[in-house]
């Protein structure tokens, strides 16, 4: 929800609200999807003891459109919300608006980073569960599968469906409840960007999934992530960053012990 807020920040209430309701979708399917690979295999929630795809055909498939509408593939439900967010920062043609569009594509890269890392580990890699989960492993029954089919759709299609009406250009959609100054919109600026902006976010989420590839999936050697995880943390910076994001800062010792431990004696 984040490009929810910088849609906020540069004065495009209803496009933030266009992402939102996209974004109500696809994240949607992913947490039921989530939810029917996790009932299937005895609530075993690691990914690293998973590579499932063998068996959950139908998961798999529900796992791939809502991760790939949340990385803003091409006309799927994200791509027309999360890629004018980008455009309208761009648009404005000011440092301020390129650093928001940068940050933009960061976050873009991260999360087609780690949606591929989830349909790599959950689905595609070799398989690494127990032998109890794997002949205990089922597809969720129809009173499951039916919501997430619906959401399904809505991942796929409702973006296009629904832009001219919330984001067009003259849509009275809104009727005054939600106003825009003309001097803040930039969505005719950011219509006729050059094709090499408007195609940025996607080449940048290709270079997610590579590396989603080389860093997660059994294809690539454990002698070359080796290699490449040793020569990276070779470096000071490298070392301290990870030390720093490893411990989170005590977020999960302080809730371990102060909270959840404290409520376990009770």
């Amino acid at each position: 929800l984040g490009y929810m807020v910088m849609a906020c920040g540069l004065s495009n209430y209803s496009v933030a609200f266009f992402h939102l309701a996209n974004h109500a979708f696809f994240k949607a399917l992913l947490f039921l999807g989530a939810g029917c690979i996790i009932h299937g295999v005895m609530d075993e929630q690691d990914m690293r003891k998973m590579g499932l795809g063998r068996i959950f055909y139908f998961s798999y498939t529900i796992i791939i459109i809502g991760s790939l509408a949340l990385t803003g593939f091409p006309f799927l439900t994200g791509f027309y919300s999360k890629d004018l967010i980008l455009e309208l920062a761009f648009a404005r043609y000011d440092w301020v608006s390129g650093l928001v569009h940068f940050l933009g594509l960061v976050a873009a890269m991260c999360t087609s980073l780690y949606s591929f890392r989830l349909l790599f580990m959950t689905f595609l890699n070799n398989n690494n569960s127990y032998k109890a989960s794997i002949n205990s492993a089922h597809e969720p029954s129809i009173a499951m599968s039916l919501p997430v089919i619906l959401l399904s759709f809505g991942a796929i299609f409702i973006g296009y469906l629904t832009k001219d009406l919330i984001v067009g250009m003259g849509t009275v959609t809104w009727d005054g409840v939600v106003f825009t100054s003309f001097s803040r919109s930039f969505l005719v600026e950011a219509e006729f960007l050059s094709a090499w902006y408007k195609h940025l976010p996607f080449m940048i989420g290709i270079l997610g999934g590579i590396l989603a590839l080389l860093l997660t999936s059994s294809v690539a050697s454990v002698g070359f992530r080796s290699v490449l995880f040793k020569t990276l943390y070779g470096f000071g910076f490298v070392r301290a960053t990870h030390r720093y994001l490893a411990e989170k800062w005590h977020f999960d010792q302080v809730y371990n012990e102060y909270f959840g431990h404290f409520f376990m004696r009770f």
